[in-house]
């Protein structure tokens, strides 16, 4: 019998990848960002990249979605990409001594996710990423 040649094995990470890329998922992320060093968002950033997702800097403005109909979103809204929301910003990890920086309070996080739902954006996540 003739020998039938098997489908090259994909990897967890390659298959993430496609699954990324044909994807039209959307994650909030909602997490710490220091200025030195990785934790929070910062370290999150780059497996979502490496996964595919389109990291979109917190001060971008997006394309805004259809004006017929608030829910229709543009081709830029259905790809796959995380929105960060950095919860405290920090010259380093706390762990360091003479760290410096804010902490966001309870209604500017608030604030933030009225504006993304009177934007029509808050239904368009898939997912929420908090650390």
């Amino acid at each position: 019998a003739a020998a039938t040649e098997q489908p090259a094995k994909r990897t967890w990470l390659e298959a993430a990848r496609d699954e990324a890329a044909t994807s039209t998922g959307r994650v909030l992320s909602i997490q710490s960002h220091t200025v030195h060093g990785y934790v929070g968002n910062k370290s999150a950033v780059f497996p979502l990249q490496l996964l595919g997702f389109e990291v979109r800097p917190p001060d971008s403005q997006p394309e805004a979605p259809s004006r017929t109909h608030p829910t229709t979103q543009t081709a830029a809204h259905r790809r796959s990409q995380v929105d960060p929301i950095n919860s405290v910003q920090f010259s380093t990890h706390t762990g360091y001594p003479g760290w410096r920086g804010e902490v966001m309070q309870g209604q500017q996080l608030t604030e933030l996710v009225e504006g993304l739902r009177s934007s029509g954006l808050l239904r368009g996540y898939s997912h929420m990423l908090t650390g």
